[in-house]
Parts: structure tokens; C-alpha cells; sequence
């Protein structure tokens, strides 16, 4: 049975920053990722200053942007009939959650493989896998929401994400309406992600319905 100082439950950006860290400093850790990459996951696709600056500090910043990223130096806000352009005081960038995750996970302390069980067992904890087991001193659970190991807490809102065709420049396009608000951004590869939160009390009790049986039902078959 292997032994290791961190066992990490996902390797998204959580997981896959903290398994750079810990492997930088000499700490002997690793990730396990349930799900392959690419993939493709809901998320604004936009890089704050401060995100950049932490990238920078994983190594990681020229890599995303020889993968596409863009540079964004301002934001057009939007709310009814009011626009507001906004320079930020430092550059952001555009990239998609497919690419940056696939890179971030690019790190040999990432395993693909699902976590099945933990359990304490002495000083240590038992980690279980599919078909194999390990031993870690400490265990960190970076799955996010829907970890199967940390309490799950519902939201009043839901995202939705997509791609469009062509580039918005270097502006992050940004605007609030009722029951939400969202943007679009320049990613790699000439496009623009797209990514809206809209409160659940936007949309009709049976089609919130359906779409929590369709997710339940996602999730027991991954399971």
C-alpha cells in the first residue's frame, strides 16, 4: 500500500494548485481527479489581477498564455440603460475553464481516479480508490460542491455557460438584470465565453423540477 503526506479529493484548480504547492515545497502529495480533461465546466472564463498574480507564483501564467489566454484591460458594465466603462488598474485575461483546468491538471501529482471512501485509521487515513488504496497523513477534499464528503448546501441561483464566435476585444463585457447577472470575455481561440447566474424564482416550478431529476439522475449513474 503506497503511503504519502496529502491525499487532495480533486483536481480542478483547488486541487491542482495545492498538489503543485505542497510537490514545490518537498511535500510528498497527491491529486485524484474523478473526471478526465478537457472538460468543459460553467465558469465566468475571466481572470482577475489577483488570479493572475497567483498564477504566477504556480509557474503557471506564460503557459496559459501561450495556450490562448488574452488580455483584458477593461470592463463595459451594463445595468438597464446605464453603460459604465471601466479601466482596470491592471490587466486580466480571458480563458476558458476547459483549457485552464487541462493545464493546471497537467502535473504528475495528478491521478485520474475517483475516491470512494475515507476513513481514519490510527494517525492516518485510509484513502480508497478504485481498485487500490493509500495511506495519507492528511487528506484535503478540493472536490467543491459536489463532494461526496463534505455537507452539500443548495443555492438560490443556477449558471449557464456557452461559446460564441469571435473575439470581444480586450473588455470584459459585464451587466445585471433582474434575477441575475453575468458577462463575456475573450477566450483562446478567436471566442468569447459567455457565463450568466440566474435565480432559480426566474424560471417555473416544473421546469426546476425536471431539471433537479435530470441532475440526480446524472449523478447516480456516475456514481
Amino acid at each position: 500500500m503506497k503511503h504519502v503526506d496529502v491525499a487532495i479529493i480533486g483536481a480542478s484548480l483547488a486541487g491542482a494548485a495545492c498538489v503543485r504547492e505542497l510537490t514545490r515545497l518537498g511535500i510528498d502529495a497527491v491529486a485524484f481527479e474523478r473526471d478526465a480533461f478537457p472538460r468543459d465546466k460553467v465558469c465566468g472564463g475571466f481572470l482577475s489581477p489577483g488570479a493572475i498574480d497567483l498564477l504566477d507564483e504556480l509557474g503557471m501564467v506564460d503557459v496559459v498564455r501561450a495556450a490562448g489566454g488574452t488580455t483584458v484591460r477593461s470592463s463595459m458594465i451594463r445595468m438597464r440603460d446605464h453603460e459604465v466603462h471601466v479601466e482596470l488598474p491592471r490587466p486580466g485575461m480571458g480563458i476558458s475553464r476547459r483549457t485552464l483546468d487541462a493545464l493546471m491538471g497537467a502535473h504528475p501529482g495528478v491521478h485520474h481516479a475517483a475516491v470512494r471512501d475515507v476513513a481514519r485509521v490510527g494517525n492516518r487515513f485510509k484513502v480508497s480508490l478504485e481498485g487500490a488504496e493509500l495511506t495519507a497523513r492528511v487528506v484535503v477534499d478540493a472536490a467543491g460542491k459536489l463532494s461526496r464528503f463534505t455537507r452539500r448546501r443548495t443555492v438560490p441561483q443556477f449558471g449557464v455557460q456557452f461559446y460564441e464566435t469571435g473575439s470581444r476585444g480586450d473588455v470584459l463585457d459585464f451587466s445585471f438584470f433582474e434575477k441575475g447577472y453575468g458577462g463575456a470575455v475573450s477566450i483562446e481561440s478567436g471566442r468569447t465565453n459567455a457565463c450568466f447566474l440566474i435565480d432559480k424564482s426566474a424560471l417555473s416550478s416544473p421546469l426546476l423540477a425536471r431539471r433537479g431529476a435530470e441532475h440526480n439522475k446524472k449523478r447516480r449513474a456516475a456514481t
